[in-house]
């Protein structure tokens, strides 16, 4: 299970590249919007990334099929670093040593949570009346936050918004394992429950509120505000729906302490000048 969400970080980070190659090669004439959508479909490299997105897609479905949320949607972080190596490696230029701590306390602060706290939890989530009021409280929460952002500044109203949707993903994550345990028992039973229609309207609006915020201002206070809030609210749901818990007493502390170090880090790379014209083509393709 971890292996198959290191393996979905990798594609994931893989698809980032190669669309980031894509689109950054275009001649400027081409704009943006659906002219440049419609020239990047006849660029194979860009293909591929859709198609590595698509294989990540699967693998962490079959991760989240096979382990809790809480260590499946942290690892995911890891792409974020892989995309950056991969960057560095095309473009034949290093990163700074701060870099290089960082994603070393990256890697090493997930690697202590998973092995040391060890969550675990059920299959599937409770009965239809817990999740309705877990949604609801979701879609709620999001809405609240998203309408905070209203007339604020452009790097407040950015983060805001992110957060929203780290919220909104941390829930189609949720969705996602529900929907795959219920799969388990026939097509026909998982069409005739609300999750997989919930899971495509969480996805949706997820992604509405992701493009609002890095629209809305600097990349630097959206991108570790939606890496860290998804994580955070999937685990929070493991734990409310799935009943996921972490080793108790120490052990469970310094798992804590592992995962907040690895958050640190991943902040810390957001900010990296190595990863600006990266994460910058990843969010307005």
């Amino acid at each position: 299970m971890v292996a198959l969400s290191l393996a979905a970080a990798l594609c994931f980070a893989a698809a980032s590249v190669l669309q980031h190659q894509a689109a950054s090669s275009t001649p400027p004439g081409r704009g943006g919007g659906v002219g440049l959508l419609v020239h990047l479909l006849g660029r194979p490299r860009w293909l591929a990334g859709i198609a590595a997105d698509g294989v990540g897609y699967l693998l962490q479905v079959i991760a989240l099929d096979h382990g809790p949320l809480a260590i499946v949607q942290p690892l995911l972080a890891v792409g974020l670093l892989f995309a950056l190596l991969f960057n560095v490696s095309h473009h034949g230029h290093g990163m700074r040593r701060k870099d290089w701590a960082a994603a070393a306390t990256t890697a090493a602060g997930l690697a202590i949570f998973v092995v040391v706290g060890a969550p675990n939890g059920n299959a599937q989530g409770p009965d239809d009346p817990a999740w309705t009021g877990f949604t609801l409280v979701t879609a709620v929460l999001a809405v609240a936050i998203a309408g905070l952002a209203s007339r604020r500044p452009p790097a407040q109203k950015a983060a805001l918004l992110a957060g929203a949707a780290g919220i909104t993903y941390g829930l189609s994550a949720a969705l996602t394992k529900q929907s795959i345990a219920l799969f388990h028992q026939g097509v026909g039973h998982l069409l005739l429950t609300s999750y997989p229609y919930a899971l495509v309207a969480a996805s949706v609006a997820g992604m509405v509120l992701t493009q609002s915020a890095f629209h809305a201002g600097p990349l630097a206070a959206s991108l570790p505000t939606l890496t860290l809030t998804e994580p955070i609210f999937a685990t929070i749901a493991g734990v409310v729906l799935f009943g996921e818990r972490l080793r108790g007493g120490l052990p469970g502390a310094i798992a804590l302490a592992g995962a907040a170090a690895a958050g640190v880090a991943v902040v810390v790379l957001t900010q990296s000048p190595s990863a600006q014209p990266l994460l910058r083509a990843v969010a307005d393709p």
